[in-house]
C-alpha cells in the first residue's frame, strides 16, 4: 500500500511531495494537469519569511530568491490617478537586491512567481526517489475504510481507470476540492466578498509612458481605489488587479484592454496574456481531517490575497502535516498526533484569513469615492487632490515596516509569530505567552511558539539543526545531563538529537537551558529539569494519550 496520495500537485501538493521526501516517506503526486504554470495562470510572487525558511530546509532558498525576480527592480509603492496624470502618494522602498536580512530570520523574503516556484519545487521533490509524479490522472473520489483509502483514478490521456490504495491521502486540490465537498465538508465565514479579475500582460513599454519610476501602482479613480499594477518579473510582465467588485458574467478582454489603457491614462503598446475572474473569499473549512484525509491549502481556507498570506499559509499546512504522518508511519506517532493537525492548524487559517480581509478593508479605505473633482483642473480638483494626497501619505508614513527588510515586513507577526500553545502536543512551562500580534513578532522560545533564529556561525542558523526528528537544546554548561532523557526517547522510538552550547546570548533567548524543539520547528517543551515523568513528557510530543502535567 501507498503511504501517502498527494491529489492536487499545485504548490502546496509539492511542499507535501517534498517534505514527505525529506523525511523519506514514499508518495505520489496526483494531478490532472500537465505541471505545467504559464506565466499568465502566476497566481502569486510573495514568499514569506517562514516559507522562505523552510526552502532553506529543502535547500532551494537561493534559488527561489535569486531566480524569481529582477532584483534591482524598485519596490515603491506609487499611488496615482493614472500612470501620465497626478501623483497621490509615494513610499520608497529598496529593491530585493538591496534588501537586508532581518535579525529575527535566516531568510528574507523573496518575489517568486508560481509560473517559477512550482518547478523549483518540484525538481527538489523528484529528487527523491520515494517521491512520484502522475501527470494527466484526474481523482475521480476516495472511499475510506478502516485500513486505508481508496482512490479512484482516470488517466486522462487514455481513458484507462484504476484504483490506488493509499494509507493517508492529502487533499491539496484547491479552492473547488472534489473531495471536500464529497466528504460534506462546508464553509465557514463570511463567505464572499466580492468578485474581481486579475489582467496578465506584457509590454516593453510600460515604464517609458509615464514619468513616476519603477514600483507597484494603485490607481484611485472617482469611485476610489479601483486598480493596482504589480510587476510579475521586474520587466515586462505585468498584472492588472482590478479591487473593485466586477460582474463576472460581462467581463472579457476587450473591457480589460479599456481599463489598462485607463490605469495608464494614454494608449501604448501591451499584450494581454490572460483575463480571469476570481472570487474574493473569507472562509475556513468546518474540518480539516475526515478520517485518513487531510485538507490543506485552498482546500482548507481561502482568503483575500492582500498580504500574499495564501500561499504562504498554505506551506504551513504542509510542514506541520508531514512530520505528523511520517510519525504514523514510522510507527512512533501517538494515536493523537495526527488528529492535531486541525488542532493547530485551523486556528491559524482564521488568523491568517481575518488578517488578510482586514488588509483588503485598510487599502480599500484610502481613498473612498472622492468623486470626479480627483481628475478635474484647475483650483477645485487641485484643492480634492491634496485632501487625498495627505489621506494616502499620512497611511504609508504610519506603515509599521523596517523598510530595509521588505514591504511584507510590517506583518512579521503573521509569518513568524503563530503558535500552537493550545495543542495537545505543546507542554506549557506555565508562563503566559506574548501577546498575539500580526504586525509584531517577538522571538520567545516558549512552547508552541516558532523556535527563535540564532546565528551559531557564518551562514548556520540554529534553524538548520531542525527538521528530522526532535531536538533538545541544552543550552548553558550547569543544565542537566541530557542522556538519561535521550536513553528514555530512545526507549519510546522518538527520534531525538542533542545539541549542547555554552551561548549566554543564546541562553537568554530561549530563556530555558532545555528546550524540546519539533520536527516543524515548532518548541515542544522547556525547562530548567527534566521532569520526573519523562515517558509522560514524551508521549505527550509525540500524540500519545499520557498528558503530562506542569509543575
Amino acid at each position: 500500500m501507498l503511504p501517502v496520495a498527494i491529489v492536487g500537485g499545485g504548490p502546496v501538493g509539492l511542499a507535501v511531495a517534498l517534505d514527505l521526501g525529506w523525511y523519506g516517506v514514499k508518495c505520489v503526486v496526483i494531478e490532472q494537469g500537465d505541471g505545467q504554470v504559464p506565466w499568465e495562470n502566476a497566481k502569486f510572487v510573495d514568499i514569506n519569511m517562514r516559507t522562505m525558511e523552510f526552502c532553506r530546509r529543502w535547500g532551494i532558498a537561493g534559488e527561489v530568491r535569486d531566480r524569481g525576480f529582477n532584483p534591482d527592480y524598485p519596490q515603491d509603492t506609487i499611488v496615482v490617478t493614472s500612470l501620465t496624470g497626478h501623483l497621490l502618494g509615494r513610499l520608497r522602498l529598496p529593491s530585493f537586491a538591496q534588501l537586508r536580512t532581518p535579525p529575527v530570520t535566516a531568510e528574507r523574503i523573496a518575489r517568486c512567481p508560481q509560473s517559477i516556484f512550482d518547478p523549483i519545487l518540484k525538481r527538489a521533490a523528484a529528487a527523491f526517489p520515494c517521491v512520484e509524479f502522475r501527470y494527466r490522472t484526474r481523482c475521480e473520489g476516495v472511499e475510506q475504510d478502516a485500513g486505508g483509502a481508496t482512490l479512484a483514478l482516470t488517466d486522462l490521456a487514455n481513458g484507462t481507470h484504476e484504483t490506488l490504495r493509499a494509507s493517508y491521502v492529502a487533499c491539496c486540490q484547491g479552492a473547488s476540492a472534489s473531495i471536500r465537498d464529497a466528504l460534506g465538508i462546508g464553509l465557514e465565514g463570511e463567505g464572499l466578498l466580492s468578485y474581481n479579475a486579475n489582467v496578465v500582460f506584457r509590454s516593453d513599454e510600460l515604464l517609458k509612458i509615464h514619468d513616476k519610476g519603477p514600483g507597484f501602482y494603485t490607481a484611485i479613480g472617482p469611485e476610489g481605489r479601483w486598480a493596482t499594477i504589480l510587476a510579475i518579473d521586474g520587466r515586462s510582465l505585468w498584472r492588472l488587479q482590478l479591487t473593485t467588485s466586477i460582474d463576472p458574467s460581462t467581463f472579457d478582454r476587450a473591457e480589460a484592454e479599456v481599463l489598462i489603457r485607463r490605469f495608464a491614462g494614454t494608449d501604448f503598446n501591451f499584450e494581454i496574456l490572460s483575463a480571469l475572474v476570481w472570487a474574493r473569499r473569507e472562509v475556513v473549512a468546518e474540518r480539516y481531517q475526515a478520517g485518513r484525509i487531510f485538507l490543506l491549502g485552498d482546500a482548507a481556507h481561502q482568503l483575500s490575497p492582500s498580504g500574499g498570506f495564501g500561499l504562504n499559509t498554505g506551506i504551513g499546512d504542509a510542514t506541520n502535516l508531514t512530520w505528523k504522518l511520517a510519525a504514523a508511519l514510522a510507527g512512533w506517532g501517538g494515536s493523537e498526533l495526527l488528529a492535531s493537525y486541525e488542532t493547530e492548524r485551523k486556528p491559524v487559517g482564521k488568523r491568517n484569513v481575518r488578517a488578510a480581509t482586514g488588509r483588503w478593508n485598510a487599502n480599500a479605505a484610502w481613498a473612498s469615492a472622492p468623486g470626479p473633482g480627483i481628475l478635474a483642473d484647475g483650483p477645485e480638483g487641485d484643492r480634492l487632490r491634496a485632501e487625498v494626497r495627505k489621506t494616502i501619505q499620512d497611511v504609508l508614513d504610519r506603515a509599521n515596516c523596517g523598510f530595509e527588510f521588505g514591504a511584507r515586513y510590517e506583518d512579521v507577526g503573521l509569518q513568524l509569530g503563530y503558535r500552537y500553545d493550545r495543542s495537545p502536543l505543546v507542554v506549557s512551562d506555565g508562563a503566559p505567552p506574548p501577546p498575539d500580534d500580526v504586525r509584531v513578532y517577538s522571538p520567545v522560545a516558549s512552547p508552541g511558539a516558532r523556535a527563535p533564529h540564532y546565528w551559531l556561525a557564518q551562514n548556520q542558523s540554529i534553524l538548520d539543526l531542525f527538521g528530522n526528528g526532535f531536538v533538545l537544546l541544552r543550552l548553558s554548561p550547569d543544565a542537566p545531563d541530557a542522556e538519561p532523557f535521550a536513553q528514555t526517547a530512545a526507549a519510546c522510538g522518538l527520534p531525538l538529537t542533542v545539541h549542547a552550547f555554552d551561548i549566554p546570548q543564546l541562553l537568554h533567548i530561549y530563556n530555558m537551558p532545555l528546550v524540546l524543539v519539533r520536527p516543524d520547528g515548532h518548541v515542544a517543551w522547556r525547562g530548567n529539569a527534566f521532569p520526573a515523568d519523562a515517558p509522560s513528557l514524551i508521549d505527550a510530543v509525540r500524540g500519545g494519550k499520557r498528558q503530562l502535567v506542569p509543575t
